[in-house]
């Protein structure tokens, strides 16, 4: 479930929160709230071009 991506999305939305840049870190999150739920199905070209490494 868990894999390199969402750790480094989740590193990069504490470091949106810890320097009050709440806008990146709120779309960091919806993108892993994305890719966790179902919501990817519906939405397949958010997962793909928002979380390619």
């Amino acid at each position: 479930m868990f894999d390199s991506t969402l750790f480094i999305l989740l590193a990069l939305a504490a470091l949106g929160f810890v320097s009050h840049n709440t806008t990146v870190a709120i779309s960091i999150l919806v993108l892993i709230i994305v890719r966790i739920t179902p919501l990817n199905i519906f939405f397949p070209w958010i997962e793909k071009q928002g979380l390619t490494v």
